[in-house]
């Protein structure tokens, strides 16, 4: 439950459970004491019915994309996109907002989705926002055709979308790099919402992948600077046994261990809890289309921290043990955080997978 319930002065939850392995993690915020706050009411009253309303018609009329008609406007296209090339996607001058990118591949294989990049630079940017694998990007870093349709990313066959906003204030520039070994044949939808951006942060997309050692998490963010995380994607493959799902997330924000925040399992970070017992499955903020429980064991999910986003002025890390003692090495680990940032330049750390497109991209730098 992401409901949002505020409290002015104190707020106290009760659960009366005859279960002794009853467990719960509740995450919470603190304001400033002149924060204005109205007390959460379970009790709607006569605007929050008329907003409630308004809301339901809006999503039975969406359909595919939630393009606003009045205010945003969409670019649809197809191209064929050759091995070893670095080619233009899409350009437009700002200031505006991508809010939704939907694309749909003629070949959704795992060589093709794995190999073919999206590289997009904002405001004339040395280090791109985005540079990461499509198929990762969109939430399915491993991939068997499941389907999965939570909010922020998500997918239904050869459909894949993503739709945390991409702000810009002068230019954005999106590029596909195939690094693979066949034709990546892709149609794409491109979202966008043109106007004054105000104070909106950059957006980030990073991918961290490879092996996990014994004794050691895996580290899947390190960031510097002052924003916002929003969300992250994640596969892994490999496993004797699904036991390296007890493993606990940890988020470290401004280097400070006392505001280090422990979860309680690698599954129940991405809300599927019991080791993905209903996986295939898919909510507003997060899904997974895939889980294997027998060896090679693995799985890949997707969650958006929206209502939930953590703030950090000066860094952030996150980790990810394997098995409650980080007893599970040589799996494969591949994610892809998603946050928000002050700071135009993102940093640009590349990771083993990257090596494979290295040189079509520097081709493109220079």
């Amino acid at each position: 439950c992401y409901v949002p319930m505020p409290y002015k002065e104190k707020a106290a939850i009760v659960v009366e459970s005859p279960d002794p392995s009853f467990t719960y993690q509740i995450n919470y915020a603190t304001f400033p004491a002149d924060t204005e706050i109205a007390s959460f009411s379970l009790t709607n009253n006569r605007a929050d019915y008329e907003y409630f309303e308004d809301w339901q018609k809006e999503w039975n009329t969406a359909n595919f994309q939630l393009t606003d008609k009045k205010t945003e406007t969409y670019r649809h296209s197809r191209h064929r996109y050759y091995p070893d090339k670095n080619v233009l996607l899409y350009t437009n001058y700002g200031p505006g907002v991508i809010t939704e990118l939907e694309f749909m591949a003629e070949s959704a294989s795992d060589e093709i989705l794995a190999n073919a990049w999206l590289q997009v630079n904002v405001d004339g940017q040395k280090n791109p926002s985005i540079l990461c694998p499509l198929g990762a990007l969109f939430g399915s870093p491993v991939l068997d055709g499941s389907n999965f349709t939570s909010l922020p990313v998500g997918r239904d066959g050869t459909r894949m979308w993503f739709r945390f906003p991409i702000p810009f204030r002068d230019s954005i520039e999106m590029r596909i790099i195939n690094g693979g070994t066949q034709i990546l044949d892709m149609e794409y939808y491109i979202v966008t919402r043109e106007g004054d951006i105000g104070d909106q942060l950059y957006f980030v997309a990073r991918q961290e992948s490879g092996a996990t050692s014994a004794g050691q998490p895996f580290r899947a963010a390190d960031i510097q600077g002052q924003g916002h995380f929003v969300g992250m994607s994640m596969g892994a493959t490999g496993g004797e046994n699904l036991e390296f799902l007890t493993g606990d997330d940890t988020i470290v924000v401004d280097g400070k261990s006392m505001d280090a925040q422990q979860g309680t399992g690698t599954d129940d970070f991405f809300n599927g809890g019991w080791f993905f017992s209903e996986n295939p499955y898919d909510g507003p903020m997060a899904g997974g289309g895939y889980k294997s429980a027998t060896a090679p064991t693995g799985f890949a999910a997707a969650r958006g921290f929206v209502n939930d986003a953590i703030p950090f002025s000066e860094s952030l890390t996150i980790d990810l043990e394997h098995g409650q003692d980080n007893n599970a090495p040589g799996m494969h680990y591949d994610t892809v955080v998603y946050w928000y940032q002050t700071s135009p330049e993102a940093p640009l750390k590349p990771t083993s997978a990257f090596d494979q497109v290295r040189e079509l991209y520097a081709k493109r730098a220079r």
